[in-house]
């Protein structure tokens, strides 16, 4: 698979959890004479099947489009919209932006029995705000497959009227149970979208197709001797053809959904997103700009030569799904070329048994990528005997069990500032377990006093006010942090036993619950208006649209409001005093990261992993010296290696440099909870299982220790082969919110490299969900899902 892109949020949403690659991206260069069997829509049918999903969006129930909410079944944000009358045709349609993670996506769905073995194809009118027009999409999705997307909407929207047809299609399978399907926008702006119709048709046999066309520059002169590529929907790419004298190029294959690049040194990339290809022939214009772009360079690293042939797949971070590049490595392992302009790139090595990945942001015209590459094999034994003889052995995962096996941590923690604490994936009870036990330990044996949670900042203080105060109802306060994730017995089990160590009048130093994350802002906007009606009350009128109902309009309304904090800091500070200014404007501060993150598009979880790190740091700059901070989040931010993912966890190695220790987790086999992202189902959160791992996997010398739990500190590993094969990435099983398949939860990590210990557990359950907590949002459909 590529890599994560804009529409692929949409369909984590819908289904991975990105945003438009940058502003003033290329548009895919596709000629208007390629041709499908996907003609004019019917009207909706008039099957009862489709009756009631008010598709012309014209009837509104309290200002929604009715039959329709917003998500797509994921529990994801989910972006804001609701009716409008900016209308394509009638009077209504229905209005869309983007949430806190830079999408926003809303839904309908149908039984799909009755849709087996057929083509269903959805068109759509939509118009957007956003210069280019190419963040906004209809999709379908269908249980067990990914969401089919048609190539965006682009153009001047102003022009007529600004409103573009988009269509995407979608086979439906003969295990089909429901088909689902909504509009979907990307990043900053707004979206309308109306005059849904839909039509259903036989699926063609595949058949043979010939691919032709030619490769030009802008100029239209022809481009002799380009690479052109076929490149799938999951994103691999095959050898295609080279352009002649003309530019001209023939490629015969199969009939169904693909892209095309064309490559050649000394011009920039050009491509043609994924397309539907059934007609006999297609003709096709690759553009390749003769300058622009960004020289994108890399060079893999391997302990032994890199094997003759082999190539890298490179890609721009974009909206687009068939942009990737292919690049021999020469012999002394560099690769790479001109592409088309991005904000990040992506390369991932592309050979049978390699593995290697790595992304890279942009600082310039030219981006250098280091790809660490390691071969798929299993780890020297010498590997194992040496976490045999010197890892840590764990008693248990009971939290309430004594401490005194967690006795050596003492030494990896050492005189860390903040200990962070990981997790593989976000549904496993042992790890949550654990993790109550290591912070058990910080606070009883080390003295740590702050523990600061992946959840909203403000809205974290509700729980602060329980394990201090005992005050409010610590489940009411799960619920208002946004994350599912936490809301399960195993968290509110630690919280509990946060308030009963406060509430012991022995215990003079306090244990504080604070969060780091930003993507929210309906408590930050009160604080900030809540503190200006105190020291300010005629400056009212300039915070109030921090709490609009549109996201637009909250996100423009910020920089006017922090240039007044800083104005009137001294006057403010004096009239409230420092602690309560300062924490208003951290509130503030959260406004403008959620603004920031929004309009990063693509490059949003760097944005927001950098807040994170910012947010961190501020909770222990307003702690007494010497203060120690546990962090709890996901593997993916708190490890420090920055070769494929510049997340919190380098960001906060730079700034505390051994001040920060990070534990990771990893596991054999189990089970854990996670959203499906692999079926269109009302209720999507439920439990994976997993049998034992690969053999490459990095679980694998652990899983041969044969212990149930084991801590290991990497830094300690010999130098030689064993400390060579934990600094080389190996694959490892480590998924987020969303679980679809392992290959898809499986990438390469370096684990010395991202982690100063690891943390295994050989076997997991899945971790207990409150009854009656906040869940994934069902799937919105007219009738029950199927059982």
């Amino acid at each position: 698979m590529k890599r994560v892109t804009a529409w692929c949020v949409i369909a984590t949403a819908v289904a991975c959890a990105g945003g438009r690659g940058v502003e003033g991206a290329p548009a895919p260069a596709v000629s208007p004479a390629i041709v499908s069997k996907v003609e004019v829509p019917l009207a909706p049918p008039s099957d009862p099947l489709w009756a009631g999903l008010n598709l012309n969006f014209e009837a509104v129930v309290d200002g929604q489009p009715e039959a329709w909410k917003l998500g797509a079944g994921g529990g994801l944000p989910q972006g804001e919209g609701g009716s409008d009358r900016d209308a394509h045709g009638g009077v209504a349609s229905f209005r869309l932006t983007a949430g806190p993670d830079g999408f926003g996506t809303a839904s309908v769905s149908v039984d799909a029995t009755t849709l087996r073995g057929k083509r269903v194809s959805l068109h759509g009118w939509v118009k957007t705000e956003v210069v280019g027009g190419d963040n906004a999409q209809v999709w379908l999705r269908v249980d067990r497959r990914p969401p089919a997307y048609g190539t965006p909407p682009v153009g001047d929207p102003s022009r007529a009227g600004g409103w573009r047809e988009a269509v995407a299609v979608v086979d439906v399978p003969d295990d089909a149970e429901r088909l689902t399907l909504g509009p979907g926008v990307v990043g900053a702006g707004a979206a309308w979208f109306d005059d849904f119709s839909i039509a259903v048709e036989d699926i063609p046999a595949p058949h043979p197709v010939v691919v032709m066309g030619r490769v030009i520059d802008d100029a239209g002169a022809p481009v002799a001797g380009a690479e052109v590529r076929l490149v799938d929907p999951q994103s691999s790419s095959t050898p295609a053809a080279t352009s002649g004298p003309d530019g001209g190029f023939r490629v015969v294959t199969t009939s169904g959904r693909f892209g095309l690049t064309a490559y050649k040194a000394g011009s920039v990339g050009g491509f043609v997103d994924t397309m539907l290809v059934e007609a006999d022939i297609a003709d096709v214009r690759i553009t390749l700009p003769r300058a622009g772009g960004v020289l994108v360079v890399g060079r893999a690293v391997m302990t032994d030569p890199v094997p003759a042939g082999t190539r890298v797949n490179v890609w721009p971070v974009s909206a687009n799904s068939a942009d990737l590049f292919s690049f021999p490595v020469a012999a002394d392992g560099t690769f790479g070329g001109q592409l088309p302009l991005a904000n990040e790139y992506g390369a991932r090595v592309d050979a049978a048994r390699l593995t290697g990945l790595a992304s890279v942001a942009r600082a310039g015209d030219r981006v250098v990528i280091d790809l660490e590459v390691s071969v798929l094999a299993p780890p020297p034994p010498a590997v194992a005997d040496w976490l045999t003889a010197s890892a840590i052995r764990i008693a248990t995962a009971d939290p309430d069990h004594d401490l005194d096996d967690l006795e050596p941590l003492k030494k990896i923690v050492g005189k860390a500032r903040i200990v962070a604490l990981g997790e593989a994936t976000h549904g496993t009870r042992e790890f949550f377990q654990l993790k109550h036990r290591v912070v058990r330990y910080l606070v009883e044996r080390l003295g740590f006093t702050v523990f600061a949670i992946e959840a909203n900042q403000p809205e974290c203080r509700a729980i602060h006010d329980y394990v201090l105060t005992g005050a409010v109802d610590p489940r009411h306060g799960l619920d208002g942090i946004h994350f599912w994730t936490w809301n399960t017995e195993e968290v509110l089990a630690m919280i509990e036993w946060m308030r009963a160590w406060n509430a012991d009048p022995r215990h003079v130093k306090k244990v504080q619950f604070t969060g780091f994350d930003m993507q929210y802002t309906d408590v930050a906007a009160a604080s900030v208006a809540a503190f200006v009606q105190q020291v300010a009350p005629g400056e009212v009128a300039l915070v109030a649209p921090l709490s609009d109902a549109k996201a637009e309009v909250r996100r423009a309304a910020v920089p006017a409001v922090v240039a007044r904090f800083e104005q009137l800091a001294k006057s403010w500070r004096a009239a409230a005093g420092t602690a309560a200014y300062e924490l208003a404007r951290q509130d503030l501060r959260v406004l403008e990261q959620e603004a920031a993150m929004a309009a990063a598009g693509a490059g949003g979880y760097r944005t927001r992993d950098m807040a994170m790190a910012d947010n961190a740091e501020w909770i222990l700059a307003h702690q007494p010296k010497g203060t120690g901070m546990v962090v709890w989040a996901h593997n993916g931010h708190v490890g420090v290696d920055a070769t494929s993912y510049a997340a919190m966890g380098s960001d906060l190695r730079r700034r505390f440099g051994t001040g920060y220790v990070v534990f990771g987790f990893v596991f054999g086999q189990g089970s854990f909870q996670a959203i499906d992202g692999t079926k269109g189902r009302g209720d999507t959160l439920r439990e994976h299982t997993l049998g034992p791992a690969p053999e490459s996997d990095a679980s694998t010398p652990f899983a041969r220790v044969g212990q149930p739990t084991l801590v290991a500190d990497l830094r300690t590993a010999p130098h030689g082969v064993v400390a060579t094969w934990f600094a080389a990435p190996h694959p490892m099983r480590d998924v987020g919110a969303v679980f679809s398949n392992e290959a898809n939860m499986t990438s390469p990590v370096a684990l010395s490299r991202a982690f100063d210990a690891v943390i295994y557990v050989d076997k997991t359950t899945r971790a207990r969900p409150l009854p009656g907590g906040i869940r994934p949002k069902p799937a919105p459909a007219p009738e029950p899902p199927a059982p």
